[in-house]
């Protein structure tokens, strides 16, 4: 039996289904000048967006896309085919990442 491919989702009772080929996709989009929500843009770290409270999601970091999908998944908007807006994901994948931090960072 070869193993499960990384594409391929858990499914109700621990086994593992294909994938549907639906493409949801999340997005940050930049927030009106005030508004905090920045988006890298050639601005500053490629990749990144920032809530404009000291918060910064690095999308090219390990786990962190991770994090937004399992969110994703969580609040039920896989597969969804359609777009869905990263701000109201980020909070929760934000504290994600910091916990498998801390995690990795325990000896």
């Amino acid at each position: 039996m070869s193993p499960p491919r990384p594409t391929d989702r858990a499914a109700p009772g621990g086994g593992r289904r294909r994938p549907s080929g639906v493409r949801t996709r999340i997005v940050f989009r930049a927030g009106e000048p005030g508004s905090g929500r920045v988006v890298a843009e050639g601005h500053f770290f490629p990749g990144c967006v920032a809530d404009g409270r000291g918060s910064l999601l690095n999308l090219r970091e390990p786990g962190v896309v991770r994090a937004l999908v399992d969110e994703a998944e969580a609040r039920r908007l896989l597969p969804g085919g359609a777009e869905s807006d990263g701000w109201e994901l980020f909070s929760a994948a934000g504290e994600a990442v910091d916990l498998r931090r801390g995690a990795a960072a325990t000896p």
